[in-house]
């Protein structure tokens, strides 16, 4: 990378990681970030076929392709929440006698997160393992680490699968950051990594530090904003109507320490269906994501908190007692148990 490449990156990272600055002020930012990554890559989906044989299912669910990966810093706020996130952690976690050690799980092979928090502090700091099943991702990552002039922020590329990998015990990390997720928790290994990660190291510090699905009924025809009528039209916020019926599952801290003794069938919440289900009212999954702190992703702000359909769809006449479960399969998420 140039010279300007490695200012423009220094750049971007600092009014990104900026507390002064407001999510929606940053989507130049972002997608300034994504486009430089891309370019210094040539990691580009316009540039070649979308080639899903490259994923790779594991035990505990899809991990993306090193493309669709790269994919995922197409969505700005995502981006700039989890950076913003990831930083706060690590400002939490600071110590004086020794940097940050910081272990991003399914780094991709932008290792987007991390990357542009190296460039705004000294190795002695914060310190990266990076690790990812793919080994052209690890590759990836780690060209653009010391093409960057970065190689001396990372003190290990590990190439496994983030759900059976082992840490040493005399380096446990200080944070723990995957983004290795669905809307609420389908298909890929996020709530598997966190949990086997996380037991080792019961100290650290988690990025995302909290992720929740919560059932609803709603309305869908009234979830988005209307659409704007004439040129000269204000903007206007959906009018909702939702029928909120409670958290069904929670991925964080708390949990996994509650798992301790759970095999691949993870416990989840009960709700119960309203007597009568209004005219036109569907049920369906919210996904609440805390990156860290403040820092938070809510509804529609990127396809991680799009609503999904309960697991089978269940058809609901009214007042059923629904209890979930979460599995953790080749394909997790969350089941049906039973409805009474």
């Amino acid at each position: 990378m140039s010279p300007e490449d490695r200012a423009e990156l220094r750049e971007l990272a600092r009014a990104i990681a900026s507390p002064a600055r407001e999510r929606e002020s940053l989507m130049r930012e972002s997608a300034a970030l994504r486009l430089l990554l891309e370019r210094c890559t040539g990691l580009r989906p316009e540039d070649q076929p979308l080639d899903d044989s490259k994923q790779t299912s594991t035990a505990a669910g899809l991990a993306l392709s090193p493309l669709r990966a790269a994919m995922c810093a197409r969505e700005p706020l995502r981006t700039i929440t989890f950076i913003k996130g990831l930083a706060a952690a690590i400002e939490q976690a600071r110590r004086p006698e020794r940097p940050v050690r910081v272990l991003y799980a399914g780094c991709g092979p932008f290792a987007t997160l991390a990357l542009p928090l190296m460039a705004l502090s000294g190795a002695q700091e914060a310190e990266f393992t990076l690790a990812d099943i793919h080994a052209a991702s690890l590759d990836c990552a780690r060209g653009l680490v010391e093409g960057f002039g970065l190689a001396s922020h990372v003190s290990g590329y590990v190439l496994a699968d983030a759900c059976t990998m082992i840490l040493d015990p005399a380096q446990l990390p200080d944070v723990i950051v995957s983004e290795t997720m669905n809307a609420s928790l389908r298909s890929e290994p996020q709530v598997a990594i966190m949990r086997h990660l996380a037991a080792q190291a019961p100290g650290a510090l988690l990025v995302p530090e909290s992720v929740t699905v919560e059932a609803c009924l709603l309305r869908l025809g009234k979830e988005l904003p209307p659409p704007l009528e004439g040129p000269d039209a204000k903007p206007q916020p959906a009018q909702r109507e939702r029928i909120g019926l409670g958290p069904v599952f929670r991925l964080d801290r708390e949990a996994i320490e509650a798992w301790k003794k759970e095999g691949g069938l993870l416990p989840a919440g009960a709700v119960r269906i309203p007597s009568e289900v209004p005219a036109g009212m569907q049920a369906r999954l919210l996904t609440k994501i805390v990156a860290f702190g403040p820092h938070r992703l809510d509804d529609y702000e990127c396809s991680l908190n799009l609503p999904q359909h309960f697991p089978g769809r269940p058809a609901l006449a009214g007042g059923e007692q629904l209890q979930f479960a979460y599995r953790i399969s080749d394909a997790p998420g969350l089941v049906l148990l039973e409805t009474a």
